[in-house]
């Protein structure tokens, strides 16, 4: 009885394992046919990956931005480099502005914000005493017969001292600073609108030693910056002109 029983489910197992078994394989077979391509079908291709793509809309706003961080740069360091040497009494003729009036300016920009500005008229006379005449610039109300250390030049006077040194040293510097994050926008720019030339660049020698140059400028720049913008603020706080 007991080799009979066991006989009697050795066969329903065997059964229902050959009716799952060729069931089980057409479901694989079926999946199996409908991942495979059709005939004559073409395989499918391989798109460019993204890095790679071509992007003219961002690289042509890098473009714009590229250079019109340049222009301001070289118009401001233009500006600040014209009359450094004025205010550290390295050009022009020093002498003394006799104040003879100042007065106060108000200007509305478009936008509503208002900034004030004092103008001093008054006599200037050189050191050696061989220059003298009227002139007027933008300094802080002082009472009219007292004298400002100035610097003359072409007609103009600049004001010499701690204060307008670094306060040109600072914006030289902020400007030349402009003018090398312009052109890392123009390089990123190239990358953009082509980026096989990109990575030709990046691999450039001249083109890492430029980068690390340009880095190590970067750093003394805003070093400078730091430094006169401090200098500045200490010689204000203390009265210096």
């Amino acid at each position: 009885m007991t080799r009979r029983g066991g006989g009697a489910r050795a066969g329903k197992a065997a059964r229902a394992g050959g009716a799952a078994g060729p069931g089980h394989d057409r479901t694989k077979s079926r999946a199996t046919a409908s991942r495979s391509p059709r005939p004559g079908s073409r395989p499918p291709q391989p798109g460019r990956p993204r890095a790679e793509r071509s992007r003219p809309g961002t690289a042509a706003f890098r473009f714009l931005v590229g250079l019109m961080m340049i222009g301001v740069g070289v118009q401001g360091g233009l500006a600040a480099a014209d009359t450094i040497g004025y205010a550290a009494r390295a050009a022009g003729t020093p002498g003394l502005l006799t104040v003879t009036f100042c007065l106060d300016h108000t200007t509305t920009s478009s936008r509503g914000s208002r900034s004030h500005t004092t103008t001093c008229d008054g006599v200037f006379r050189s050191d050696d005493g061989r220059t003298t005449g009227t002139a007027s610039f933008e300094h802080s109300r002082r009472p009219p017969g007292s004298t400002i250390p100035v610097q003359y030049h072409g007609g103009d006077v600049s004001s010499v001292g701690v204060v307008p040194v670094a306060g040109r040293l600072c914006g030289l510097a902020a400007a030349l600073l402009a003018v090398l994050g312009g052109a890392a926008v123009l390089l990123s720019g190239t990358t953009a609108a082509s980026p096989r030339l990109g990575q030709r660049l990046d691999r450039a020698w001249w083109v890492r030693r430029v980068r690390r140059v340009a880095t190590v400028a970067a750093l003394g720049l805003a070093a400078v910056l730091v430094l006169s913008g401090v200098a500045a603020l200490a010689a204000s706080a203390v009265g210096g002109s």
